[in-house]
């Protein structure tokens, strides 16, 4: 039911070719029925400390996502 984007090229690969990761990040997409959030790389926030907070950020949205899914399964 959710798809997370780790990076630029994922995002582009899964939602679409012009896709800018560092604009366009942490906004969720509905496509087909299925959610997705694309975020940044690991590896991208291990070297720009800058993304750290941004990235986590999205991490609770995924999550809160997910329970929000699960309650209406129920």
């Amino acid at each position: 039911r959710i798809i997370v984007c780790l990076g630029a090229i994922a995002a582009t690969n899964v939602i679409d070719k012009d896709f800018k990761i560092s604009k366009e990040r942490g906004q969720w997409i509905l496509k087909k029925g299925i959610w997705i959030m694309p975020t940044f790389h690991p590896a991208a926030v291990l070297r720009d400390k800058n993304k750290e907070n941004s990235f986590f950020e999205d991490f609770l949205k995924i999550k809160e996502k997910k329970e929000s899914i699960e309650r209406l399964e129920e």
